[in-house]
């Protein structure tokens, strides 16, 4: 199973040395099959991430 990437197109040549692939239909880059996934943990999507508004305490109620 590959891995889409969240990398930034001035650090592409980066993750290219690394074994990075893009995919053209998705326009992302990705870790193919087989790779290791530290390498490329800096572009790794965040897989919880952060609202981007804290709630106002007083609408909680």
């Amino acid at each position: 199973m590959s891995i889409f990437l969240d990398c930034p197109y001035s650090e592409k040549d980066e993750a290219k040395k690394l074994g990075a692939k893009f995919d053209w239909a998705e326009k992302k880059w990705f870790i193919p099959p087989g790779l290791e996934t530290e390498p490329f943990t800096k572009w790794l999507p965040q897989s919880n991430p952060q609202p981007l508004d804290k709630p106002d305490e007083n609408s909680l109620t």
